[in-house]
């Protein structure tokens, strides 16, 4: 049936049997898709998207021709018609969909597609972590070596900046400016620090979003945050 196109759809069999009729005294050659499953169950209609009158490719332009003559259709809707047409083709064999009207298959389709657009465009406007580690400073909540704190020395956030030369620079921590060096493998930070290096130095886990972020390592737990 790949050579026939549906140029009327119906509810019900019996709205074709005169169509046909004339179709056929012009030597055109007409088949009524899903006719025996909606005989079957008058109800099955809306769900197998009607009956639809199909013709060979060829016959297309008459058989539109003459659905017009006998008011089946208006002259201005066929590219609407042959556009449900052809997208009625193309989605009728994809699994799943295929048994949905076509009305319900273009919705379906827009909606998966809004998705997958809207997923692909998220993955390609992400900021990277190194954008969102420098874009803006980071407050230091504290720092934990094996699960003990080590005090932040201030009622205050104490500021952490994570630079674009890959410099890392807490302050206010005991007293202390601590600096160093930081750089991201994959979901790995590694850290070097020029002070308290037993402590700080190693590699983090990165958990990170706009606001929140933990880095964790073997002994250390460094949380942050920002406004």
């Amino acid at each position: 049936m790949d050579d026939f196109v549906t140029v009327l759809t119906v509810s019900y069999p019996q709205q074709l049997w005169i169509i046909k009729s004339r179709l056929e005294a012009e030597g055109i050659v007409c088949f009524a898709k899903d006719e025996l499953t909606v005989q079957s169950n008058n109800l099955w209609s809306n769900a197998v998207g009607g009956v639809k009158l199909q013709v060979q490719r060829e016959d297309v332009d008459r058989a539109l021709e003459i659905l017009t003559e006998l008011g089946y259709r208006k002259e201005e809707s066929g590219e609407s018609e042959d556009l449900l047409t052809r997208i009625d083709k193309r989605t009728l064999s994809i699994p799943l969909l295929g048994i949905l009207k076509v009305t319900t298959r273009i919705y379906t389709v827009a909606i998966i597609a809004t998705v997958l657009i809207t997923a692909i465009s998220y993955i390609i406007i992400k900021p990277s972590k190194e954008n969102v580690l420098t874009s803006k400073m980071w407050l230091l909540d504290n720092i934990y070596y094996n699960n003990k704190p080590i005090i932040v020395d201030s009622l205050a956030e104490a500021p952490v900046s994570f630079s674009d030369n890959n410099s890392i620079l807490f302050e206010g921590v005991n007293r202390k400016m601590i600096s160093g060096k930081w750089k991201i493998n994959g979901d790995v930070m590694e850290l070097h620090s020029d002070t308290l290096m037993n402590i700080l130095n190693g590699s983090y886990k990165i958990d990170m979003s706009e606001r929140e972020l933990t880095l964790k390592s073997a002994t250390t737990t460094i949380v942050a945050h920002r406004n």
